[in-house]
């Protein structure tokens, strides 16, 4: 099997992140992160949805 590769665009940095997984193991990595780092909040809006796509996934 290939693996699956998501990608995640963030408007503000003009950037993409990546969520490649192995659908067999269940392995997964994210290349290129973009942190988009709220000091007011603690929130990390980019990695949260990158963070939620992979839970979804399993």
């Amino acid at each position: 099997m290939s693996p699956t590769v998501q990608a995640f665009f963030d408007s503000a940095t003009n950037t993409a992140t990546y969520l490649v997984s192995d659908p067999e193991t269940g392995a997964a990595a994210v290349i290129d992160p973009v942190l988009d780092y709220d000091a007011a909040t603690g929130a990390t809006a980019s990695l949260d949805s990158v963070q939620a796509a992979a839970e979804a996934a399993g």
